[in-house]
């Protein structure tokens, strides 16, 4: 276990050769967890008076630096591979657990990340297999695409907000969120938050 960039880092094992990662957010009491990585000890380090997080790879006597760049710089099988991000929301009932809903809209809003980066939304119903709604495109026709020749003006916010409609997955009681990036970008992906609308469904008089 670590402590760097106001997170506790923790290496979990799963089995005799692989370990998840379970990443302890104190400012919002959340966790993340990571699995494929696989490291076995951490240690932070100062170079030049920058503190940085080295962990170990299990089986393959190397040390990588954590939670920098942008692709996976270590695995028991890859090196050099885009990262993926799955982002797994709660089951949500809307306020209302005994209630069936349909219809509706799932709205995702994320900051642009460059070209050709994308999130692909999946929902599940009523705790079963997530099925695939689409994807949001995370580029910008108002940001500038660097290098570009000074001057150039700044929009106000660089936020792409997607809507889904819920109308194809049926009825359901609770709804959960999946959003996954799998690119290999250069700039982070931050996923402000989804909302979720539905309509109670008609009561019919048996």
């Amino acid at each position: 276990m670590a402590v760097f960039d106001n997170k506790i880092f923790i290496a979990v094992p799963t089995s005799a050769t692989t370990f998840d990662t379970w990443v302890y957010y104190p400012a919002i009491d959340a966790f993340m967890v990571i699995d494929g990585w696989s490291p076995t000890c951490w240690s932070t380090y100062k170079v030049d008076g920058e503190e940085r997080l080295y962990y170990g790879l299990v089986s393959q006597g190397k040390v990588y630096r954590a939670w920098y760049g942008y692709t996976d710089q270590g695995t028991t099988t890859t090196d050099g591979t885009a990262v993926t991000m799955t982002l797994d929301g709660r089951e949500e009932n809307l306020g209302q657990p005994l209630i069936t809903k349909v219809g509706g809209e799932l709205e995702i809003e994320a900051e642009v990340a460059g070209s050709d980066n994308t999130l692909t939304v999946n929902v599940a119903v009523d705790g079963g297999s997530f099925v695939n709604l689409g994807t949001v495109s995370l580029d910008s026709d108002t940001a500038p695409t660097l290098p570009i020749n000074l001057p150039f003006s700044l929009s106000d916010s660089y936020v792409v907000r997607n809507k889904f409609h819920l109308e194809p997955i049926g009825r359901f009681r609770t709804i959960q969120v999946e959003i996954i990036n799998s690119d290999k970008n250069t700039s982070p992906i931050k996923v402000y938050g989804y909302n979720i609308m539905s309509f109670q469904e008609a009561f019919e008089n048996e």
